[in-house]
């Protein structure tokens, strides 16, 4: 199917933020979810923040972008006015910070932006893109925006739900199992790991039938993960290694058995 083309007014009208340093703009274009504060950007690009705030500047002074100041940090907002954003303004694809402001607040974007760099530093590869994270499962009425890959298997990560939002018959993981999702991973508070994996086990113990969503229990701030099956027993959590993980997680509807090999 062809893709429609715009017509020449549009074209003229859509002009595209670019800037003198090449690394900035693969950036910018090519890895737009890699980056959300001037300081990553700088970092990336192996450019000073200066230069970066410098390159940027003409875009911020007619509305193109803008900066977020929120916990200490400096975040780029690609798309301030909405998209479409008007015709006259510069665009560029959304970056990582207008992504997580799309979805909610600024507090709580900082909270989610923190979550994905601390899961990164912990070894998990975070995928930021929603409509990644919800490929191939139905209708959600809140869909998760987030999602970490154990070994080559995207799964959706749900961000310190409270113990209600995961026991409730029309809670996440119920939302989750009627969609098609074989399997959640659940990310929780340091100190908060046993209350956390007995929500999710008293929820698999409540339902009539089976369930059929696996749950993956990452506690903060080393987010290694605890598993429960369906098919357990008990409440007992078990914690994964490498070596056992592809007998210990069984998913046997949209995604396969997923092991624990982060990358």
């Amino acid at each position: 199917m062809t893709t429609p083309q715009p017509d020449l007014a549009t074209a003229l009208h859509r002009r595209a933020l670019t800037v003198p340093t090449p690394a900035l703009q693969t950036l910018v274009w090519g890895h737009p979810g890699r980056c959300a504060t001037i300081s990553e950007y700088a970092q990336q690009a192996g450019i000073s923040t200066e230069q970066v705030l410098d390159e940027l500047g003409p875009f911020l002074e007619d509305g193109s972008v803008d900066l977020d100041v929120v916990g200490g940090e400096l975040f780029v907002h690609t798309a301030p006015a909405g998209r479409p954003a008007p015709h006259a303004l510069f665009s560029a694809p959304a970056n990582l910070w207008e992504r997580l402001r799309d979805q909610t607040e600024p507090a709580l974007a900082y909270t989610q932006w923190r979550l994905i760099r601390q899961m990164e530093r912990a070894g998990w590869r975070v995928e930021t893109d929603p409509k990644q994270v919800t490929a191939g499962l139905g209708p959600l009425p809140t869909p998760p925006h987030l999602g970490i890959y154990v070994r080559h298997t995207l799964v959706p990560l749900l961000p310190f739900p409270t113990a209600a939002a995961l026991t409730a018959p029309d809670g996440l993981l119920t939302t989750l199992e009627h969609a098609g999702a074989a399997a959640a991973a659940v990310a929780c508070d340091n100190g908060a790991l046993s209350a956390t994996v007995t929500a999710a086990r008293s929820w698999m113990l409540s339902r009539q039938l089976l369930p059929t969503v696996s749950v993956l229990v990452v506690e903060s701030p080393r987010f290694a993960p605890t598993i429960l099956r369906p098919t357990d027993s008990s409440i007992t959590p078990i914690s994964i290694t490498h070596a056992v993980a592809d007998h210990r997680l069984e998913a046997p509807q949209r995604t396969p058995a997923l092991p624990t090999d982060r990358r």
